[in-house]
């Protein structure tokens, strides 16, 4: 029986043509793995940046809500007692007569205006309240597409990880899903787009 040498040749020739072949799939893979990484990289670095503004906004008008509550029960107490002792004046004023019924009408109509003034910027204060809290919400939510777009986009990274581990092309494409998702959170925070997360929330939970 003849053996030609050459057909040995021939099979290593071919095997290493595949495993050569096989090698430029996993580098391709690998690239396009690391674009991939990189882009989330540069988008989170973006991202932090925006909610850390985010977040000393929503402590400023937190701060903002306590001062002018603070301030509103303090005017509460005000008034309260300046309307006391206008009701007071305007007793005694009832029983006195000539000077020192005139006297009481006085201090009394002084004690009313400073009641009456104490009212008015209450109600200030409880609109300045309100409006910061309605400003603390909507910061609020938007730093909550922040911190789910950073939760999904980990998850991505972690896929493509293991893409490049693997070497399965499949992977990769399942990581490009939460990619997806965590990019498009990311730029609703960026956007100012409110978006209903409380689905997404509790499926992270």
């Amino acid at each position: 029986m003849e053996v030609n040498p050459m057909e040995y040749v021939e099979e290593e020739k071919g095997a290493a043509q595949e495993l050569l072949a096989e090698e430029r799939k996993d580098s391709k893979l690998n690239a396009w793995v690391a674009i991939a990484i990189a882009l989330l990289a540069t988008f989170v670095a973006i991202c932090t940046v925006a909610e850390r503004g985010l977040v000393k906004e929503m402590q400023h008008q937190q701060t903002i809500s306590l001062d002018s509550w603070n301030f509103y029960q303090s005017r509460t107490i005000r008034s309260a007692v300046a309307q006391t002792a206008a009701d007071q004046f305007a007793i005694e004023a009832l029983s006195a007569t000539g000077a020192s019924k005139a006297a009481f009408e006085k201090k009394a109509a002084e004690y009313k205006k400073e009641a009456d003034y104490q009212n008015d910027k209450k109600k200030v204060q409880m609109d300045d309240a309100k409006k910061a809290d309605e400003t603390y919400e909507k910061l609020k939510q938007r730093d909550e597409h922040y911190e789910l777009s950073e939760a999904i986009l980990a998850i991505a990274v972690s896929l493509l990880a293991l893409t490049s581990l693997t070497h399965k092309k499949w992977l990769f494409f399942v990581a490009m899903v939460p990619t997806a998702v965590g990019a498009f959170l990311g730029f609703a925070g960026l956007a100012h787009i409110h978006l209903h997360l409380d689905a997404i929330s509790r499926l992270l939970q």
